[in-house]
């Protein structure tokens, strides 16, 4: 008899949270940005499956504020913060 082995889900922390401090990496290239979520808003956008109609779609947009004062507004799709790597950061990790 075989005995399977469970292994608990290692789920990170969602990033869409006003007030959560974050970081990411826009492009392979460039360094790491640290900042903290000022707002999660919804935007309506065209949808996907059929643009040329009036159906919408709500689009969630963060607005990330970093320590220098620039805003960035943010797509925030599953696939789009997967890509440039955003992950929300503990307190204790991160220096302001």
């Amino acid at each position: 008899m075989t005995t399977i082995k469970k292994t608990k889900k290692n789920i990170p922390p969602p990033v869409d949270v006003k007030g959560r401090k974050v970081s990411w990496q826009p492009s392979v290239s460039s360094h790491r940005l640290y900042g903290e979520v000022l707002n999660v808003s919804k935007r309506p956008a065209p949808h996907p499956k059929y643009p040329n109609t009036t159906c919408r779609v709500l689009k969630t947009v963060l607005h990330i504020v970093i320590p220098d004062g620039r805003v960035f507004q943010i797509s925030g799709d599953h696939e789009y913060l997967k890509k440039i790597d955003m992950i929300a950061e503990s307190p204790e990790a991160i220096e302001l």
